[in-house]
Order: structure tokens, then C-alpha cells, then sequence
């Protein structure tokens, strides 16, 4: 004997599939598949491609030893401080669209095996920030910074992960 709720989660999922089928008749167009294509990349730059294969994930097997990679990569390049600014608005940051802050370091490499974050100085505060969320200003001279920073940039909108 089917319970009560057995019957409405069966008659949910036809109801489902009746209207995906009406829809795909009408459209051409399967809805279910339809979300499940990939997002289309950008285009790929062979240059930008190399120096992460070769310098941050070289020999990386994995989420955690890619994570360690791009780390280890980013702290030798950000070796020194710079001024940089914000170019997309995070949730979890305190920081505006076009605000300069100081970056200082990277943070600790526990903190990064999800995303890359950086330690800056906002208004007198020590902040940790995501990467992403930073370029360095026009006045930035090294070139190291420059391209570490716009590595990781083509990562994360390339929508690779580790």
C-alpha cells in the first residue's frame, strides 16, 4: 500500500514530465538538458594556459596538491606589497568597486584550498579578501605581480577549479 506522500511525489514527478514534454514540443528544446549544458569558456590563451601548467600546477594530481600549487605560485610572485584595486563586488568583502587598498600577503595556506585570498590594509584594518576580487593600479612596475595576479584572474573566469 503506497503512503500518502509516495502518491503525491509520484504525481509531482509526472506532473514534471508532462510539462517538460510540453515544453520541449513547443520550443524544440529540452528544458532538463537544456540546464545541463556547459557554460561556454572564454577563449583560451595558449601563453597564459602554459604559465599555469609549467609554474603553478606543474606536477599537480588533484584538488589539494592544485590548491598548494597556485599557492605556492602566488606567494613567490606576491612577494612584495602593492597597491591594487577592487574590480568586482564580493559578498563577503567589505570592498567597493574601484576602493585601493594595499595588498600585503597572502594569506596563510590553510586558507586557500578553496579560493586564493589575500591579507590587504582597508582603512586602517588587516583584511583577507579573495584575489579575484583585486587587479594591481596602473602604477604597478613589477611585472611578476601583474602576471601571477592576471593568471589567476583567466583561472577563476575560465571557470576552471582545483
Amino acid at each position: 500500500m503506497c503512503s500518502f506522500f509516495q502518491v503525491i511525489w509520484t504525481l509531482e514527478n509526472k506532473l514534471v514530465h508532462f510539462v517538460n514534454i510540453e515544453l520541449s514540443k513547443m520550443t524544440g528544446e529540452n528544458p532538463l538538458t537544456e540546464r545541463l549544458k556547459p557554460m561556454p569558456r572564454k577563449p583560451i590563451d595558449e601563453e597564459i594556459e602554459d604559465r599555469i601548467h609549467n609554474e603553478a600546477i606543474v606536477d599537480a594530481h588533484g584538488e589539494e596538491e592544485r590548491a598548494i600549487g597556485w599557492y605556492y605560485y602566488l606567494d613567490d610572485k606576491l612577494s612584495a606589497a602593492f597597491p591594487a584595486k577592487c574590480i568586482k563586488r564580493e559578498r563577503t568583502s567589505p570592498l567597493k568597486v574601484g576602493s585601493v587598498v594595499s595588498v600585503k600577503k597572502m594569506v596563510p595556506v590553510e586558507e586557500c584550498y578553496k579560493r586564493m585570498l589575500v591579507t590587504i590594509l582597508h582603512d586602517g584594518d588587516e583584511l583577507d579578501v579573495p584575489l579575484e576580487q583585486l587587479e594591481p593600479t596602473d602604477d604597478v612596475d613589477n611585472d611578476e605581480i601583474r602576471e601571477a595576479v592576471h593568471a589567476w584572474h583567466y583561472w577563476v573566469n575560465q571557470g576552471y577549479q582545483f
